[in-house]
């Protein structure tokens, strides 16, 4: 005789619909928080650069020099946002493509 104490509860699992759109978008997001937390990492170290730069400026320093190296500071900005905006743009596509 079976004991009814015994008896299995048959629950069932059922993934609710914002943890499967979570899942879903989860790589995408990942990428993008990275790639955010990249460009800040570069942002602040370029201000460093420039608030630098604007020292030398007020003690001074040569003024063709300081000129140089803000072209190179402007190029420098250039370049990690070129490079940040390739990087955004590839890492959603191939996170769309890769889907399908």
């Amino acid at each position: 005789m079976a004991n009814p104490a015994r008896r299995t509860v048959q629950t069932t699992t059922q993934v609710s619909f914002w943890r499967r759109r979570w899942e879903n978008i989860e790589p995408a997001v990942s990428a993008l928080v990275e790639d955010g937390l990249l460009l800040l990492i570069f942002v602040v170290v370029l201000t460093v650069v420039y608030l630098a730069l604007g020292m030398l400026a007020g003690l001074g320093y040569d003024p063709r020099r300081i000129e140089m190296f803000e072209t190179i500071h402007y190029w420098a900005y250039l370049a990690v946002f070129g490079l940040f905006m390739l990087d955004l743009v590839l890492r959603v596509l191939l996170h769309t493509i890769s889907k399908r």
